[in-house]
């Protein structure tokens, strides 16, 4: 399993968060515009998310979480993070969050691409899905470019602020991948 990943695209650059990374996106999380479609309601305090980028750096060594910072190549610093979660050895669910002032550039699109790549070129997965808030259009059409598809919804999934919430389950899977995007490489690729 790799133990470190930075890859590049066509608009940002993605590379494991380091603590050094809280400072950003603590001001980026702090906007209920972004976390009132993720199951996180944001950081407390800028100490508490320094301590949590510092624990994700040690879970590249274990193999099963990859944490990354997401940075536009035109304006390199952190914008936003995309994670991928090893749920069995051939199944991975991702995780995303971009920072408001990024949105709507294809940073996010872009950074799906580069998992999705990562995941079942080394990882070996052979599918990657990721649950988003029913509402969230926004979310579904940047894993719907990415050949991502819709499989279901997923009644009362989760609970955010007391409130039940219906997520929708998008999936990809390694032939689907393959036959769409499976030509797809990084502009840079650097894994250890």
């Amino acid at each position: 399993m790799p133990t470190y990943a930075e890859l590049e695209g066509n608009l940002i650059r993605l590379q494991p968060i380091q603590s050094g990374d809280a400072k950003a996106a603590f001001l980026l999380a702090h906007d209920d515009r972004v976390t009132r479609t993720l199951i996180w309601d944001g950081p407390t305090t800028q100490e508490v998310l320094t301590e949590a980028y510092e624990r994700f750096s040690g879970q590249w060594h274990q193999g099963d979480t990859y944490h990354f910072a997401i940075e536009p190549l035109q304006n390199p610093v952190f914008s936003g993070s995309i994670t991928v979660r090893s749920e069995t050895p051939k199944s991975a669910d991702i995780g995303y969050w971009l920072g408001f002032p990024y949105w709507g550039k294809g940073y996010m699109t872009d950074a799906i691409r580069l998992v999705t790549y990562f995941v079942f070129t080394h990882l070996s997965a052979d599918g990657v899905h990721a649950d988003v808030f029913a509402g969230n259009l926004a979310s579904r059409r940047v894993l719907e470019k990415n050949e991502v598809r819709f499989e279901g919804v997923l009644a009362q999934h989760h609970v955010k602020q007391g409130e039940s919430i219906d997520a929708c389950r998008m999936v990809l899977g390694r032939k689907e991948w393959e036959k769409g995007l499976g030509g797809f490489r990084p502009a840079i690729e650097n894994i250890v």
